[in-house]
């Protein structure tokens, strides 16, 4: 699994010690939390609250928003710093 954070690598001290996970970060990429699944689905928050759970979200398998979100998870990924363990 890969992951991408844009806002610390505090949060990223538990999931770093998995073996099953390769942890970059980046700074300056999108500001946002958006969720991509099997490359097949995209779940997108309508705006920003302090209390994800209070956001409405878009939920979409539109092939083209998809492929476009992962085009840019992958740009992103390459330009990451990778974190060591």
């Amino acid at each position: 699994a890969k992951i991408s954070e844009s806002f610390g690598i505090g949060c990223l001290n538990g999931i770093k010690r998995l073996k099953n996970f390769e942890c970059r970060i980046i700074s300056g990429a999108f500001n946002g939390q958006i969720s991509i699944y099997d490359r097949k689905e995209v779940y997108i928050p309508c705006y920003m609250t302090e209390n994800f759970g209070e956001c409405p979200y878009l939920w979409s398998n539109n092939k083209y928003l998809v492929d476009m979100l992962g085009n840019y998870f992958d740009l992103l990924w390459e330009q990451a710093k990778t974190i060591s363990p």
